[in-house]
Protein backbone atom coordinates (compact mmCIF):
# COMPACT_ATOMS: atom_id res chain seq x y z
CA UNK A 1 0.00 0.00 0.00
CA UNK A 2 1.29 3.51 -0.78
CA UNK A 3 2.23 6.07 1.52
CA UNK A 4 0.95 8.93 -0.66
CA UNK A 5 -2.66 10.02 -0.55
CA UNK A 6 -4.03 9.19 -4.05
CA UNK A 7 -5.93 12.23 -4.96
CA UNK A 8 -8.05 10.36 -8.07
CA UNK A 9 -8.86 7.73 -5.91
CA UNK A 10 -10.03 9.47 -2.91
CA UNK A 11 -12.23 11.92 -5.87
CA UNK A 12 -13.64 8.16 -7.69
CA UNK A 13 -14.39 7.04 -4.09
CA UNK A 14 -16.40 10.07 -3.17
CA UNK A 15 -18.52 10.29 -6.55
CA UNK A 16 -18.82 6.51 -6.23
CA UNK A 17 -20.35 7.11 -2.51
CA UNK A 18 -22.74 9.93 -3.50
CA UNK A 19 -23.56 8.08 -6.99
CA UNK A 20 -24.48 4.68 -5.00
CA UNK A 21 -26.73 6.67 -2.61
CA UNK A 22 -28.43 8.59 -5.48
CA UNK A 23 -29.00 4.92 -7.12
CA UNK A 24 -30.62 3.35 -3.64
CA UNK A 25 -32.61 6.30 -3.35
CA UNK A 26 -34.10 5.41 -6.85
CA UNK A 27 -34.68 1.91 -6.12
CA UNK A 28 -36.50 2.77 -2.53
CA UNK A 29 -38.75 5.66 -4.51
CA UNK A 30 -39.44 2.03 -7.06
CA UNK A 31 -40.29 0.34 -4.05
CA UNK A 32 -42.60 2.51 -2.41
CA UNK A 33 -44.26 2.85 -5.52
CA UNK A 34 -44.88 -0.40 -6.20
CA UNK A 35 -45.54 -0.85 -2.47
CA UNK A 36 -48.64 1.80 -2.42
CA UNK A 37 -49.54 0.28 -5.64
CA UNK A 38 -50.59 -3.32 -3.52
CA UNK A 39 -52.21 -1.59 -1.23
CA UNK A 40 -54.54 -0.08 -3.72
CA UNK A 41 -55.66 -3.97 -3.79
CA UNK A 42 -55.04 -5.72 -0.26
CA UNK A 43 -56.46 -3.37 2.45
CA UNK A 44 -56.30 -5.64 5.62
CA UNK A 45 -54.49 -6.14 9.07
CA UNK A 46 -51.65 -7.97 7.46
CA UNK A 47 -50.98 -4.70 5.00
CA UNK A 48 -50.92 -2.29 7.72
CA UNK A 49 -48.63 -4.16 10.30
CA UNK A 50 -46.25 -4.99 6.83
CA UNK A 51 -47.01 -0.72 5.93
CA UNK A 52 -45.14 0.03 9.33
CA UNK A 53 -42.24 -2.26 8.63
CA UNK A 54 -41.91 -1.00 5.62
CA UNK A 55 -42.00 2.67 6.74
CA UNK A 56 -39.57 1.81 9.23
CA UNK A 57 -38.01 0.10 6.59
CA UNK A 58 -38.16 3.51 4.29
CA UNK A 59 -36.59 5.57 7.73
CA UNK A 60 -33.48 3.26 7.74
CA UNK A 61 -32.92 3.79 3.78
CA UNK A 62 -32.99 7.25 4.05
CA UNK A 63 -31.37 7.32 6.89
CA UNK A 64 -28.15 5.38 5.40
CA UNK A 65 -28.51 7.60 1.89
CA UNK A 66 -28.31 10.72 3.90
CA UNK A 67 -25.08 9.73 5.71
CA UNK A 68 -24.01 8.19 2.87
CA UNK A 69 -23.95 11.59 0.84
CA UNK A 70 -22.55 13.07 3.79
CA UNK A 71 -19.41 10.72 4.00
CA UNK A 72 -18.88 11.18 -0.23
CA UNK A 73 -18.95 14.80 -0.04
CA UNK A 74 -16.60 14.78 2.99
CA UNK A 75 -13.91 12.37 1.55
CA UNK A 76 -14.28 14.69 -1.25
CA UNK A 77 -13.82 18.04 0.42
CA UNK A 78 -10.79 16.00 2.62
CA UNK A 79 -9.06 15.31 -1.05
CA UNK A 80 -9.54 19.12 -1.93
CA UNK A 81 -7.97 20.24 1.25
CA UNK A 82 -5.33 18.09 1.04
CA UNK A 83 -4.63 19.20 -2.73
CA UNK A 84 -4.83 22.68 -1.50
CA UNK A 85 -2.15 22.70 0.65
CA UNK A 86 -0.34 20.09 -1.33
Amino acid sequence: MSERFDFNQAYTLGQSVIVAADRLDVLNGQMEKRFGELGDYFRDGGYSEYALDMTEANKAISEVMTQMKVVGKAILQYAQDLEAVK
